[in-house]
């Protein structure tokens, strides 16, 4: 193959802004284990999750949760008492990223130094503002159809061969098309299966739940 064009990309918006994952409650006392569903959700819907999920576990207290649209951040106040909240993020973990995690998407922490709410607080409110999405844009990776363009600046191949914007709600489609003659070079290689990957902006492997994506491609041989 002598070069190739990406003509369209059609990836269905089918992955959720936040993962399954489980995080503790403590009321000063023993800790509970919560189990968070994955999902795509809003703001108003987070707040009503967790509060569903951690009041049915609570003891002589209600937690309210409000999501303050004017400065972008998520409010806790505990009715009685104190509570502590321990979202469970650890870098160890095979498979767990920073940007699908509660504390991050919450506001309670930046992408790169995941914390938790102050212990046995009563009024908290988170100190960053809130990242309801998991990544902005996509990026399909080819390792057979990876770009290399000698400079001062790139001296390594690069798989990634487009970036994608994400301008449509979840459960629709994301559609991309080429709107201009950009053809890359190859060096005349030999291809015999093409494999991709489609990545978010922490360079992680996007779940898809079982749909699949559809890529058009214009190969290009030596003779053509």
């Amino acid at each position: 193959v002598k070069n190739f064009r990406v003509n369209k990309i059609t990836i269905p918006y089918s992955f959720y802004n936040l993962k399954s994952q489980t995080f503790t409650i403590s009321q000063g006392g023993p800790t509970i284990l919560i189990n968070f569903p994955g999902g795509s959700y809003t703001a108003q819907t987070l707040a009503q999750k967790l509060m569903s999920l951690i009041n049915t576990s609570l003891f002589g207290a209600t937690l309210t949760i409000n999501f303050l649209a004017d400065q972008n951040k998520f409010e806790f106040i505990i009715s009685f008492g104190t509570l502590t909240i321990d979202f469970l993020y650890d870098n160890s973990v095979l498979g767990q990223t920073a940007n699908y995690n509660l504390s991050y998407q919450l506001g309670i922490s930046p992408y790169n130094n995941l914390a938790n709410p102050p212990s046995n607080f009563v009024n908290y409110t988170s100190t960053g503002v809130a990242v309801m999405s998991a990544t902005s844009n996509l990026y399909l990776a080819s390792p057979d159809l990876n770009l290399y363009e000698v400079s001062i600046f790139n001296r390594v191949r690069a798989n990634i061969i487009q970036s994608i914007p994400i301008n449509v709600n979840s459960f629709n489609y994301i559609i991309w098309e080429n709107s201009l003659e950009t053809v890359f070079d190859l060096n005349n290689r030999s291809i015999g299966d093409l494999n991709f990957q489609l990545l978010d902006d922490y360079n992680n492997i996007v779940d898809l739940n079982n749909l699949n994506i559809i890529i058009e491609l214009e190969l290009y041989s030596p003779q053509s």
